[in-house]
């Protein structure tokens, strides 16, 4: 700066002027609106990180909302390497001054419930932070939807279906059912023969419980003598 008098004489000096930016504290989660696993264990991703530096730790809760449909998991790194293919469950990110600006990656997996129940929606849950950082500590980062894509189909499996023979004397046949997924409620499956007078069998229902759904289950075709 300079000034100047009436005379002409002048004078400077300097005045330092500090401009200081303020970046917020924030978590910058990155993923699909929606993300997407299937029963068979198809699997989705989401990165996390801090916006700006702590001045301490910061740890973020995070979980599923339905751990029949999904589990959480990240990967194991040795040495600042990726192993390939081998991953960790987890319940907590934790982020410091040194690692704040580094994405931190989470895996969602589904899981097979064996149940007919259709594409079903659940969250990832990321909780309030913790941390002796004030700016951070209490933040709740908006949840993640998931959908988990149903693989299973109601059916009943009949087998033996060919070469099947009886006779009037004592030659019978066993014929093995079995569910194909599990119910939701007892399953009565009624069993009869189109000609009594030909051949019999040994029941007439066949219940399949949920718990035991995966027994099998048969009955036995008997030929009926006609004496002619």
């Amino acid at each position: 700066v300079t000034a100047t008098d009436n005379s002409g004489l002048s004078a400077s000096d300097s005045i330092i002027i500090n401009y200081h930016t303020s970046v917020l504290a924030g978590f910058v989660v990155t993923s699909e609106d929606v993300l997407l696993t299937t029963e068979d264990g198809g699997r989705d991703s989401l990165t996390v990180r801090l916006r700006s530096e702590p001045t301490d730790e910061v740890l973020l809760p995070l979980a599923v909302d339905d751990s029949t449909e999904g589990v959480l998991t990240v990967p194991v790194i040795i040495g600042g390497q990726v192993i390939a293919g081998v991953n960790v469950s987890i319940d907590t990110l934790r982020f410091d001054p040194t690692n704040w600006a580094i994405e931190q990656m989470v895996h969602v997996t589904g899981i097979n419930d064996q149940v007919v129940d259709e594409n079903t929606t659940y969250s990832i849950v990321l909780g309030s932070a913790i941390s002796s950082d004030l700016n951070y500590h209490g933040m709740d980062p908006a949840d993640i939807p998931v959908v988990n894509s149903d693989d299973d189909e109601a059916g009943i499996f009949v087998y033996p279906l060919e070469n099947l023979f009886v006779d009037e004397l004592k030659a019978n046949v066993q014929i093995n059912v079995q569910l194909e997924s599990q119910p939701t409620a007892p399953v009565f499956i009624p069993v009869d023969v189109s000609d009594a007078n030909e051949g019999s069998i040994n029941t007439y229902e066949l219940i399949f419980e949920p718990d035991e759904w995966e027994t099998v289950q048969f009955f036995t075709v008997s030929g009926v003598p006609d004496f002619t």
